[in-house]
């Protein structure tokens, strides 16, 4: 198992890398810049390539501009947008790419929830050759419903998936939006090899070994499941002892893992 810290800022990765994480993942509009030209992203995959970790993840796909249901969907600027972020990605290491992107997603009011839902469909039935051509897993993001009106339950991303029915579209399991929605964590328990990324916190959205949450079950669920790929950190840090709460959480983690 690995287990990498989510964190965009570039200054911040040496400090997650003497921390001991094994990867970093970044933002996809941020990092990648998918809306701008290859000369304007260049110095930024200079920095990127020069990181003391490879950014094996990424996240923030979809900026809100990027629209991905109701009325006004563009496909072909989608299209352009994802082939670009993926390729970017890909260039860079990338092997997991996070859609989440609630402000996209959102079902506008008065927009049909099943409409929006085909057309989540046909965004990942879309992107999955694509992300196959790079060597890249998308994985759908299920979030709490203050963020996201659509696709909330690992259970409906894993339902996703399955309609999608491609290699390279998975679902993802995060422990923060499960605690907040109530999901059980037996959900895990189905995901199988459909499930293709994990993210973490603690109580509050703190880190990992902070608070309350059931890491002994959680893990020995994704244990029983299959999982073996990556667990990245997302959560707030005490920004002024950072790298002794990444280097604490990172031990706690993997102790914990080790027993479940």
């Amino acid at each position: 198992m690995k287990f990498g810290i989510c964190d965009s800022n570039l200054d911040r990765i040496p400090i997650a890398a003497a921390a001991g994480a094994d990867y970093v993942e970044l933002a996809v509009s941020g990092n990648l810049m998918p809306l701008e030209p290859d000369e304007v992203w260049e110095p930024v995959r200079q920095q990127i390539m020069a990181l003391p970790l490879k950014p094996e993840a990424f996240n923030n796909f979809f900026p809100g501009a990027v629209r991905v249901t109701g009325p006004d969907v563009d496909w072909a600027k989608v299209e352009a947008y994802a082939a670009r972020a993926i390729q970017r990605a890909a260039m860079v290491g990338g092997k997991v790419m996070v859609v989440g992107s609630g402000g996209a997603r959102n079902v506008p009011d008065g927009f049909s929830w099943d409409e929006a839902w085909a057309q989540l469909r046909h965004l990942f039935q879309m992107m999955g050759p694509i992300a196959a051509k790079w060597g890249i897993t998308i994985v759908i993001e299920p979030l709490r419903r203050q963020e996201s009106n659509i696709v909330n339950l690992v259970t409906e991303g894993l339902r996703m998936a399955r309609e999608v029915n491609h290699p390279n579209i998975k679902a993802l399991a995060d422990f923060y939006h499960m605690d907040e929605l109530g999901e059980p964590l037996e959900h895990l328990l189905d995901a199988g090899p459909d499930l293709g990324h994990v993210h973490v916190a603690d109580t509050g959205r703190f880190r990992p070994g902070s608070g309350v949450y059931p890491y002994p079950t959680f893990f020995r669920y994704l244990k029983q499941a299959g999982y073996d790929r990556r667990i990245s950190m997302e959560n707030r840090w005490d920004y002024d002892h950072l790298q002794d709460e990444m280097q604490d959480s990172l031990r706690f983690l993997r102790e914990q893992w080790e027993k479940a």
